[in-house]
């Protein structure tokens, strides 16, 4: 069996457990990114258009591209935002080890923990995971009129965040419209080394309710005023922050901005550029906004340790010099 063969059989039995073949409704969002163009979504009907992909024919033609899959049905073309997010049919784990050791002992928690994972995908990432669990059921954000259910979206939501605390993964995936990396395409992170994400092990037998992850669910929000965190190794590390800055406005003023990604989250160049030693593709840096509080993470070694602390000192580090430089202007002027 040819490499492409296998790969385009991994992804094909990756989306037959994101949408199961005929029970899941709606369109399947494929975002494209690379370093070099801007963003491509693609929106294929699950019912007609999609079983007729040819896989290992489309893994071979977006090569060059980063390759995303929405974890949420859309429920029309021209929208990956919240606003269009139909239903799910798994809840996720991503977790980004730092070190071997770390990688370790996640595998040995993750051994230990039931539900049993439906499916592991290595993402490229030396020591990273994606996990996923299946429902018997779709999680419907929808009613029939098309609104948003707050309250069922809010229940996935915690969920998903609890799980992200048990396992100190990254609770950025509790965001309806996530997008999650493809197993069978390559990573183009720099210092990835161009490596294929993978399917490690694939059980679609294995189905639960969302009741079954009761045991794990996230505190409610706190009521307007509070200041809830969302659960997780990450959320932690980024903490709370008034809105004295204008963070978004002064990101943007500055031609950091690259993407938008719907539902409170961009892609941004990020302030530490410079500093990197390899190539910033599009989705090297994130920003994201969650209960009022903004979040910052950089894929880059250099800024491994960098939270959005340090994005506002840079922010107000920067406005002040200029306001000084302003200052000697007008003194010089005089």
């Amino acid at each position: 069996m040819s490499d492409l063969i296998r790969r385009g059989r991994q992804a094909h039995r990756f989306v037959d457990v994101l949408f199961p073949p005929g029970r899941a409704r709606g369109y399947a969002n494929l975002r494209l990114l690379n370093s070099r163009t801007l963003p491509a979504q693609r929106w294929y009907d699950i019912a007609t258009e999609l079983p007729q992909f040819e896989w290992p024919w489309f893994i071979e033609r977006t090569a060059p591209w980063e390759t995303f899959i929405g974890l949420a049905t859309r429920r029309a073309r021209g929208s990956g935002g919240r606003l269009n997010c139909w239903e799910t049919w798994v809840l996720i784990v991503d977790y980004d080890g730092k070190s071997a050791e770390e990688a370790a002992r996640f595998e040995q928690q993750l051994r230990g923990f039931r539900p049993e994972p439906t499916m592991v995908v290595k993402s490229g990432s030396p020591h990273a995971r994606h996990v996923y669990w299946k429902l018997h059921t779709p999680v419907v954000f929808m009613d029939d009129a098309g609104a948003i259910r707050p309250d069922v979206e809010e229940r996935y939501q915690r969920t998903v965040l609890g799980l992200a605390h048990h396992f100190g993964s990254d609770p950025a995936v509790a965001d309806t419209p996530r997008v999650i990396r493809m197993p069978g395409t390559v990573n183009h992170k720099p210092g990835r080394g161009g490596a294929v994400a993978t399917l490690l092990d694939c059980q679609p037998e294995l189905q639960y309710a969302l009741e079954d992850f009761a045991e794990w669910l996230a505190p409610a929000p706190v009521p307007s005023g509070g200041t809830a965190q969302p659960a997780g190794r990450r959320g932690r590390e980024n903490g709370s922050f008034g809105d004295e800055v204008d963070l978004l406005g002064e990101i943007g003023r500055r031609g950091w901005l690259l993407c938008d990604q719907g539902s409170d989250m961009w892609f941004i160049k990020c302030p530490w550029q410079h500093q990197h030693t390899t190539r910033s593709g599009v989705t090297e840096t994130m920003l994201w906004r969650w209960d009022d509080r903004w979040c910052f993470r950089c894929m880059h070694g250099h800024c491994a340790e960098r939270r959005i602390a340090h994005v506002y000192e840079y922010v107000r580090i920067e406005r002040e010099l200029a306001r000084l430089d302003r200052a000697a202007d007008a003194r010089q002027t005089r």
